[in-house]
C-alpha cells in the first residue's frame, strides 16, 4: 500500500492507495487562518455544512452518454447519470451535477463508470475523501494520457489518479485514460483563486 502526504488549504492530507486501485483521502484539520476582507482573521470554527458535486469536461461529448456516478457518505447515496450533467457555460468543467449536501465527517466514496449500449465497461474507477464541516469538495472526471499527469495546469487540486479506458474505440482524441482529480474549499469563507 502506497501512501503521500499534503498539506492543502488548512487540511493535512494523507493519500493511501489501496490494493483495490481505489484513493482515499484521510485528512486532519489544522485550524487554518484567513484573513477575511475587513482584515480580521477567522478560523473555519464549527461549519454546519458540508458538500460535494461531479464535473466533466468538454472533451467527453462522445462519453457524456455512458456515464454513471455514484457519491456515498456512509448514510445516502446520491446516483447520477447523463441527465444529471448540466451544461455550465461559466465553469471550467462544462458539465456538473448539483451540490449536494453530505454528511459532516466520515468518507465520502465517488464511483464512476462508462457502459456502453451493450453493456460493456468503457472504465471504471473510484476515490475517496474525507468529509469535514464547512468544506465542499468537488471531482472532475477527463480525459487523460499517461504522459501528462492528471493535476498538470489545475490550481487547487488536492489530489489525482487516473483509470485505464479499457476500449479503445471510445478513446477520446489520443486519450488513453480517465483521469480524476479532487479539491475542496471552505463553504463559509472560500478561498477566492
Amino acid at each position: 500500500m502506497k501512501s503521500k502526504i499534503l498539506a492543502f488549504m488548512g487540511l493535512l492530507i494523507l493519500i493511501v492507495i489501496s490494493q483495490n486501485a481505489c484513493v482515499t483521502i484521510q485528512s486532519q484539520t489544522i485550524q487554518p487562518r484567513l484573513i477575511n476582507n475587513n482584515g480580521g482573521t477567522v478560523t473555519d470554527g464549527e461549519g454546519k455544512r458540508a458538500t460535494a458535486y461531479i464535473s466533466l469536461r468538454k472533451d467527453f461529448e462522445l462519453m457524456t452518454n455512458m456515464i454513471n456516478v455514484t457519491l456515498t457518505d456512509e448514510s445516502h447515496t446520491w446516483t447520477f447519470d447523463r441527465d444529471d450533467f448540466k451544461h455550465d457555460p461559466y465553469s471550467g468543467a462544462d458539465w456538473s451535477t448539483e451540490q449536494v449536501d453530505t454528511k459532516l465527517s466520515g468518507q465520502l466514496k465517488m464511483n464512476f463508470k462508462f457502459i456502453d449500449d451493450t453493456n460493456r465497461i468503457v472504465a471504471i474507477g473510484c476515490a475517496s475523501v474525507e468529509l469535514s464541516p464547512d468544506w465542499g469538495w468537488s471531482f472532475l472526471i477527463a480525459p487523460g494520457n499517461t504522459q501528462v499527469d492528471c493535476a498538470w495546469g489545475c490550481f487547487g487540486c488536492s489530489g489525482s489518479t487516473r483509470f485505464p479506458i479499457k476500449i479503445l474505440e471510445y478513446v477520446p482524441n489520443n486519450h488513453d485514460s480517465i483521469c480524476i482529480t479532487w479539491g475542496g474549499n471552505y463553504i463559509s469563507n472560500p478561498v477566492i483563486y
